[in-house]
């Protein structure tokens, strides 16, 4: 499964891993995703989802902020071509739906 199927059915992905895959050439196209997204302690923020390599997604507080990420992590060139599709924002029952989904899975793994 995709992030973008995850995403489709009310999920999220996060991800914080450096990944550079094999097919990744000068002249490849990206299809890049946005998303508004709270963060764990509810401040809002922007998310980068790269449909070409599901692991890699970038969130900052600032548009600028997670592009610059986004370009370290799979070596982004101008010279390459994007489609940049803008997703809904994360509604703040989605992200209530998360929290407790994690607070649970940290009860289940605390002694």
């Amino acid at each position: 499964m995709t992030f973008i199927d995850v995403i489709k059915k009310g999920g999220s992905v996060i991800s914080t891993e450096k990944h550079q895959p094999a097919h990744n050439k000068r002249n490849d196209q990206y299809t890049i995703y946005v998303r508004k997204e709270y963060d764990w302690v509810g401040t809002i923020g922007v998310a980068l989802y790269v449909q070409e390599w599901p692991e890699t997604v970038c969130f900052a507080t600032r548009f600028k902020d997670a592009k610059k990420d986004l370009k370290e992590k799979i070596g982004y060139h101008k010279s390459e071509s994007s489609l940049v599709q803008i997703l809904p924002a994360m509604t703040i029952e989605e992200w209530r739906y998360i929290n407790d989904d994690l607070l649970g899975w940290a009860k289940e793994q605390s002694p």
